[in-house]
């Protein structure tokens, strides 16, 4: 049987992910706050490396021979997905980690789209990596904690910053071409093109004879939400006991749908400190810890929703930033009300989410690397604004 300890940190929040592999069955826990590990078990082949596609592919890889390619599977414990890996191996040279001269060997990672560039000692464990997203990653042997703002620490756990994640939406913003946006618009018509999968339709996300058009408001005719839209999942704990407690502390006696989504909102808005956070956001953890950027906002909104059966979906996309004057990556909750799918952005204040929201997908942590292939290839241009 394989093990594995993985343990992701930045900040007040910390979440564990743990677990063994034996005949073909995963058996995992996910631990974050003070309450029960979940556990998660799925049926997977023995995979012979490990990956973590949500800050570039970090793989245990044995050595080989300088311009050698071949291909394994490779299992990500950030959002227990199976992948498989291409590795292309490069020569062997001497980098200095952590002050210390080591003997590496360089290699290409690819796996699900996204291409790493890593240095392996002998026993084909990481001592550094540079990823797609310009964050470069070196193994520390001290505690981890953040060396500057282009680099964290591997080799068991992920420790980021404020400096680093906001280094991140700077470099991996969208700048658009035609029309300049701006927050709180109300009807955008734009055009994206660069990559091979379109912008997903919706209420919100229509084709028009004038191009892609986002809208701004509640659009009528109601909504059909699914099971998973009510369901627990990792690290969206709606079923944990203080998730469910302060969910009902929030909405009181109150029954419409539209009115629990606004106090939910109001109280995530008005609690949560905003501070940019480089990590694996969980429910639990993010009502200890009291703060975090959009993925900590989003799940707490959606336990705290589903946990009073207010069917709740999480949107991952693009929103406008007049400070980087671009697009940059950002997560929303979207809520089943009387009249329809609300957007709603409890990290930007605004109850109902303004037409600069761009939702590329829709689901949890583990459809979020989904987003790399659009990550530095998609190109937007602004037709007409209000």
């Amino acid at each position: 049987a394989a093990v594995f300890d993985f343990t992701v940190a930045s900040g007040g929040q910390e979440v564990g992910v743990s677990g063994r592999f034996a005949d073909g069955l995963l058996r995992a826990e996910l631990a974050s706050g003070d309450g029960a590990p979940t556990e998660v078990e799925i049926p997977i082949d023995d995979p012979l490396a490990f990956a973590s596609g949500s800050l570039g592919n970090l793989v245990a890889l044995p050595t080989c021979e300088p311009g050698e390619r071949y291909r394994l599977d490779a299992f990500d414990p950030l959002t227990l997905q199976a992948s498989e890996a291409r590795v292309t191996c490069g020569e062997r040279e001497t980098i200095t980690v952590a002050g210390v001269d080591r003997e590496a060997q360089q290699v290409r990672l690819e796996t699900g789209g996204v291409e790493t560039e890593a240095w392996l000692d002998e026993a084909g464990m990481m001592l550094r990596a540079r990823t797609p997203f310009g964050l470069v990653l070196e193994a520390l042997d001290m505690d981890p904690t953040l060396a500057s703002d282009e680099s964290t620490a591997i080799d068991g756990s992920t420790a980021g910053d404020g400096r680093a994640a906001a280094g991140l939406l700077a470099r991996t913003a969208v700048k658009p071409s035609g029309e300049r946006p701006f927050r709180g618009a109300s009807r955008i018509v734009l055009s994206a093109s660069g990559v091979e999968r379109p912008l997903p339709v919706d209420d919100h996300q229509r084709v028009t004879a004038n191009g892609f058009t986002l809208v701004h408001g509640v659009p009528g005719g109601g909504c059909a939400p699914r099971p998973e839209h009510l369901a627990a999942e990792p690290f969206v704990e709606s079923d944990h006991p203080r998730i469910q407690e302060q969910a009902r502390q929030i909405v009181g006696d109150a029954t419409e749908r539209s009115e629990q989504a606004r106090l939910l909102y109001e109280w995530v808005w008005g609690t949560l400190e905003k501070t940019p956070v480089l990590g694996l956001p969980s429910a639990i953890e993010v009502l200890d810890d009291g703060r975090g950027d959009c993925n900590e906002h989003t799940v707490l909104y959606t336990a705290l929703a589903r946990a009073v059966e207010l069917p709740t979906r999480i949107a991952v996309g693009l929103v406008w930033s007049d400070d980087l004057d671009g697009f940059y990556y950002h997560a929303w909750p979207e809520v089943c009300v009387e009249a329809g799918w609300q957007r709603m952005d409890p990290t930007l204040g605004q109850e109902i989410a303004d037409a600069t929201h761009i939702k590329i997908l829709e689901g949890g942590i583990a459809r979020w690397p989904q987003l790399v292939p659009y990550i530095g290839r998609l190109a937007i241009e602004i037709d007409a604004i209000e």
